[in-house]
C-alpha cells in the first residue's frame, strides 16, 4: 500500500511540474490538443494549487504555488517513506 501511495504522490508531483511548464510555453497558433491537455492538468492540480495560491503572495507576477506544492509533496514522501 505504501508503494502505491508513494508513486501516486510522485506522479502527481510530475503533473504539477507539467502544468507549470505548460504555463510557460504556448503554441504559436490555436492547438486544440494542447488546450485540452492543459485544461485536464488544471482540473487535476487546481484543488492543491488553489489553496496554496490563496496563502502565498504573488511575487512580481510569478505564481510560486507549483514550487511550494512540489516541495510539500517531496517532504510528505520523505517523512512517511523515509527517503
Amino acid at each position: 500500500m505504501g508503494f502505491f501511495i508513494f508513486w501516486t504522490l510522485e506522479l502527481y508531483m510530475w503533473v504539477i511540474i507539467l502544468r507549470a511548464l505548460f504555463s510557460w510555453f504556448r503554441p504559436p497558433r490555436y492547438n486544440r490538443t494542447y488546450y485540452q491537455l492543459e485544461r485536464i492538468l488544471v482540473k487535476w492540480t487546481e484543488p492543491v494549487l488553489g489553496p496554496i495560491r490563496r496563502f502565498l503572495p504573488s511575487s512580481f507576477g510569478v505564481d510560486l504555488s507549483p514550487v511550494v506544492a512540489v516541495i510539500l509533496i517531496s517532504l510528505l514522501q520523505r517523512v512517511f517513506f523515509g527517503l
